[in-house]
Formats: C-alpha cells, sequence, structure tokens
C-alpha cells in the first residue's frame, strides 16, 4: 500500500512540474512573438520636404470656420465640405442622434440637421 501511495504522489509531482514547465514556456514564446525587435521598426524620416496639398484639411492656415455651415442645407453643406476637402457625416437628424465612432478625424465635419437645415457643425 506504501508503495502505491509513493507512486501516486510521484504521478501528481510530475504532472504539476509538467504544468508549471508549461506555463513559462507560453510566457516565453509569448514575448518573442508579442515584441517586435527594434530592427524590424521603420526608419524615422528627418526629410523636411513635406508639404501639405493647398486645399488639404489638415493645411492649418485655412482654419475653417464651421459656423459657416450653419443655416445651410444638408446639400449646401455637404457640397460645401467636399470642395474644401473635408469628408462629411451626419450625427444627428431631427432630434435622433446616431451612433458614430469616436476616432477624430481633423479631415471630417460632423453634422447635426433639423427639418433639412445644419444646426451645428463640429470638425471631427
Amino acid at each position: 500500500m506504501k508503495q502505491h501511495t509513493q507512486s501516486k504522489t510521484l504521478t501528481y509531482v510530475s504532472v504539476i512540474l509538467g504544468i508549471i514547465i508549461l506555463f513559462f514556456l507560453s510566457i516565453f514564446l509569448f514575448q518573442q512573438t508579442a515584441v517586435a525587435p527594434v530592427s524590424d521598426s521603420a526608419p524615422i524620416s528627418n526629410d523636411d520636404s513635406f508639404e501639405l496639398e493647398p486645399n488639404s484639411p489638415q493645411d492649418d492656415s485655412r482654419n475653417i470656420d464651421t459656423q459657416s455651415y450653419i443655416g445651410l442645407t444638408e446639400e449646401e453643406a455637404i457640397e460645401k465640405a467636399e470642395s474644401e476637402g473635408y469628408q462629411h457625416r451626419i450625427t444627428a437628424r431631427d432630434g435622433e442622434e446616431f451612433m458614430v465612432t469616436l476616432d477624430y478625424s481633423e479631415s471630417r465635419i460632423n453634422f447635426s440637421i433639423e427639418d433639412g437645415v445644419v444646426t451645428d457643425a463640429k470638425i471631427g
């Protein structure tokens, strides 16, 4: 009986040691795949020759006045935004707010519409 108990204990110890080894091995493998070596990253460019296109929404010299959209019809506002190089989306219509992504984009204008007329316009 004593030999059977020792054999059973040895089996439990072997299983526990195997689990511990697998645990540390999985951590090691995860670290190897989760962290990219620095040499694989893209080089940083010090090229200052990059220029924005004149009609680019990211060009800070334009300082868009979103208030100028308020009072326009939806169609007029969309046409104006596109002609100025902006994307657009309707975030609310007639009191109903729509689900939108939370990403911020300087090249997009968000419109609130009431009875076909823009009541609010914001960059984002």
